[in-house]
């Protein structure tokens, strides 16, 4: 089971900013040899976006484990068994896709 935590939130982050980087261009003008910049093209709400969803998450995953420790975590059982069932299925899926 694959679950994205706070450091790949903060790689995507920097995949975001480096793309940003690369399509900010130097191009060269042929009729008079000179210079100009392309527009920067990162979308600041997403990487923000990222970044809450990424705080967010750690705190949801910070109380779930305090109500572990405690002992006072009691998840609805047919909840559990749906998301067992399709990571299940998901990797099986994932697992024929890669071996065909």
């Amino acid at each position: 089971m694959k679950i994205k935590g706070n450091q790949d939130a903060q790689m995507e982050l920097e995949r975001i900013r480096q793309q940003g980087r690369r399509e900010t261009a130097l191009l060269q003008d042929s009729r008079n040899g000179s210079t100009r910049v392309e527009e920067d093209t990162v979308d600041v709400g997403l990487s923000r976006q990222i970044a809450n969803n990424a705080t967010e998450r750690s705190e949801r995953v910070a109380a779930l484990k305090q109500l572990v420790q405690s002992g006072k975590y009691n998840p609805d059982m047919r909840a559990v068994a749906g998301a067992i069932d399709s990571t299940i299925s998901e990797e099986v899926l994932f697992d024929k896709l890669e071996n065909a």
